[in-house]
C-alpha cells in the first residue's frame, strides 16, 4: 500500500520569521466583480491583529479615506476618535491631543493631502515652532508621529514623513527653577495658614506633598485617623462637561502618607456636614475639602480662593518684616514639601515614594542638584 504523501507545512512569510508577528487576513470589501478584497492584518497576538483589522474598516467605512483623496484634516480627526476618544481620559483628551491639533497642526496642514505631506514640510512646521520650549515641541512630534504610523498601518500612507525630524532647540528651554520654602519658612507659613479660615488645604499640601487634584479628591473615608494614615487613590480635573474623578496619574501615585499629630488636630478640625434649608436638612460630606454647598470642589475655584490666602499671607509678610518669603502656588508647596525632606537629610527613595513620583529619577532630577559643597563633604569622608 503507497504511503500517502506527507502534508506540506505552510511557509512561513518573511515578515512573520522575522519579526515573531501573528498574521491574520481578513475581507475588507468587494471587488466590482463580487469577489473578496482580502488583507494580512500583522501584530504581537491575533486579538491586536484583528483590532488593527477592525480599525482598518471602520476608516473605511467613512468612505472618505482612500490615499488619493483624503486630507490631513480629515485623517486626523479619524485619529482622534479612533484611537484617543475613549481609551484616555476626557481631560487628556482635550488638553493633550484635541488641544494642539486645532492650535497647532490642523491650521498648517490641514488643507494638504495627506499623501503629499513630505518630511520637508514637517521640518518647515517645527521651524515655525522654534519658539516655543523643545518640550512642546517634542510632544507636538509625538501627536504627528503617531498620526502617520496609524496611517501607514491604514495603507493611506507608504512612509512616516515625522520620523527623521530634529526638533530646533534655539528656544530657551531651561528647567525653570521651581521656588520652595525653606524649614524655617514653612513653619511661618503653616502658623499664619492655621489662624486663616482657608489656610485647611495649604497646610494638607505642604505637610504631606499631595497634589491639587489628590487633595480635592480626598474623601473623608481615605482618611485614617487612627494610623494617621491618608490613602491617596484618586484625582480629580475640571473639564468642560464639570469635575472628572479619575484614578491616580500613574499606578506609583497610589500611596499611603503617614502624618504627624499636628495636622491631625487640623483634619478633625474640618466641619463633616453642611445644614440646608435654613438647618433642617444635614448634608453628609464626602470630600474633605468641599464647596459652600458640602459638594466637590473644582481645581479652578480652589485656586481663586488660594490666590486671596496668598494675598494675605504675602500682606502678613510684610508687616512682619519676612520679606524674604516668597509667594507660592499650590504645586510648589508640594515641591517645598520633597526640598524640606531632602535637606534634612531623608533618603531620595524615600521622598520618591511619598510623593507618588512615576520614577526615581524624576525625584533625583528635582532635588538632587550639582552642589560643591556636598562634594566636598562627600570627598572629606572618603579614604
Amino acid at each position: 500500500m503507497a504511503t500517502p504523501p506527507k502534508k506540506q507545512k505552510k511557509q512561513k512569510t518573511k515578515r512573520e520569521t522575522q519579526s515573531k508577528l501573528v498574521e491574520v487576513k481578513v475581507t475588507v470589501g468587494r471587488n466590482y466583480d463580487g469577489s473578496a478584497i482580502r488583507k494580512s492584518f500583522y501584530a504581537p497576538s491575533r486579538k491586536q491583529a484583528l483590532e488593527k483589522a477592525d480599525a482598518y474598516k471602520l476608516a473605511l467605512a467613512t468612505n472618505t479615506l482612500t490615499p488619493t483623496t483624503v486630507t490631513f484634516e480629515q485623517w486626523a480627526n479619524n485619529w482622534l476618535t479612533t484611537y484617543k476618544e475613549g481609551s484616555v481620559r476626557d481631560v487628556t483628551l482635550e488638553r493633550s491631543y484635541k488641544g494642539p491639533l486645532d492650535k497647532h497642526i490642523i491650521p498648517y496642514f490641514g488643507r494638504m493631502r495627506l499623501s503629499e505631506v513630505r518630511p520637508v514640510h514637517v521640518q518647515r512646521f517645527f521651524q515655525t515652532k522654534a519658539g516655543y520650549s523643545y518640550s512642546q515641541q517634542h510632544k507636538l512630534k509625538l501627536i504627528l508621529s503617531d498620526i502617520f504610523e496609524r496611517a501607514m498601518e491604514n495603507d493611506l500612507i507608504s512612509k512616516n514623513p515625522a520620523k527623521r525630524i530634529k526638533l530646533s532647540k534655539s528656544a530657551d528651554d531651561r528647567i525653570k527653577a521651581k521656588q520652595a520654602y525653606t524649614y524655617d519658612q514653612a513653619q511661618i507659613f503653616v502658623s499664619f495658614a492655621r489662624r486663616h479660615p482657608f489656610g485647611v488645604g495649604p497646610i494638607i499640601l505642604i505637610k504631606t506633598g499631595m497634589r491639587l487634584g489628590e487633595l480635592l479628591a480626598l474623601e473623608l473615608a481615605a482618611i485614617d485617623e487612627t494610623a494617621r494614615v491618608i490613602h491617596v487613590r484618586q484625582s480629580v480635573s475640571e473639564t468642560r462637561y464639570g469635575l472628572e474623578y479619575h484614578a491616580c496619574k500613574t499606578r506609583k501615585s497610589v500611596r499611603d502618607i503617614p502624618y504627624r499629630e499636628d495636622l491631625d488636630d487640623i483634619l478633625k478640625s474640618v466641619p463633616r456636614y453642611t445644614r440646608r434649608q435654613r438647618g433642617k436638612v444635614i448634608v453628609p460630606h464626602q470630600y474633605l475639602i468641599t464647596n459652600r454647598f458640602g459638594g466637590g470642589c473644582g481645581p479652578h475655584s480652589w485656586r481663586r480662593q488660594y490666590d486671596k490666602f496668598m494675598d494675605d499671607f504675602i500682606d502678613f509678610c510684610k508687616t512682619e518684616g519676612h520679606n524674604d518669603i516668597p509667594r507660592l502656588t499650590p504645586h510648589e508647596l508640594r515641591h517645598s514639601f520633597g526640598s524640606i525632606l531632602y535637606e534634612r537629610g531623608v533618603d531620595i527613595v524615600t521622598i520618591s515614594k511619598l510623593m507618588g513620583h512615576a520614577s526615581i529619577d524624576i525625584t533625583t532630577r528635582l532635588y538632587v542638584h550639582d552642589n560643591a559643597d556636598l562634594k566636598r563633604q562627600a570627598i572629606s569622608r572618603g579614604v
